[in-house]
């Protein structure tokens, strides 16, 4: 038992190492970035290099940290074609997706109705397809990808020999601590459950990497439209 204790312990210590390492690189690079940026007498904020600046300071933190926890005993199956609830896992992430992001669409709109930024979002992105694409692929399909292997795909199953119910609390509230705004913490909460706790019963991380991929989508694709729409 003591050992056991001991050992999540440790796991939980290098977990947080990996978030640390996160955090830190992705503060360094943007101010690293930022300052060579300013010193080329442009900023992050331009719409044509936001998507990139995003992506940099965003990708290559999460891949070394995906780097620290990854084990070559982690079965990061893509696939599980022979599970029924594999099959059926988008239609239960779904009737729960919708009305969560429903309401946050509520709050997000009475927040901004009285000037407050409710979310993180691009600084801009540029007018035209190609943009829109850059955009969907650094800071929409890539960062889901990478998010769930490293959440769900390696802190999930990580902590899973210390029982599911454990492993889905935690690796969901690792997940808030990095996302959300206060406001969102009960909804971001609440999809990190459904995302882990379907991972568990499909036997795959398809379906929320699948899910995820369409959340961040969705967002990038409604602020293009929202800057670039005419009247």
């Amino acid at each position: 038992m003591q050992q056991e204790q001991k050992n999540m312990k440790r796991e939980l210590a290098l977990i947080c190492a990996a978030l640390f390492t996160y955090t830190a690189l992705s503060n360094i690079l943007y101010a690293a970035i930022s300052r060579i940026l300013a010193a080329l007498g442009t900023s992050a904020a331009d719409p044509s290099l936001s998507p990139y600046f995003e992506g940099i300071c965003y990708i290559l933190p999460m891949a070394a940290s995906i780097l620290i926890l990854y084990r070559e005993d982690i079965d990061l199956r893509l696939c599980n074609t022979g599970s029924v609830f594999f099959r059926f896992s988008p239609v239960l992430i779904l009737a729960v997706y919708l009305p969560v992001q429903l309401a946050a669409g509520y709050i997000n709109s009475a927040l901004e109705s009285v000037g407050i930024r409710s979310y993180a979002q691009l600084d801009g992105i540029a007018e035209g397809i190609l943009p829109l694409v850059e955009a969907l692929i650094f800071s929409a399909v890539l960062p889901a990808f990478l998010e769930e292997i490293l959440f769900r795909g390696l802190i999930l199953q990580r902590l899973r020999k210390y029982g599911d119910y454990f492993a889905v609390i935690v690796s969901s509230l690792l997940f808030v601590s990095l996302h959300s705004t206060l406001y969102a913490l009960p909804m971001v909460f609440i999809l990190a459950l459904l995302f882990a706790y379907t991972d568990i019963q499909a036997g795959s991380i398809l379906p929320s990497i699948f899910m995820h991929c369409i959340n961040n989508s969705l967002s990038v694709a409604l602020l293009w439209i929202s800057l670039h729409r005419t009247d």
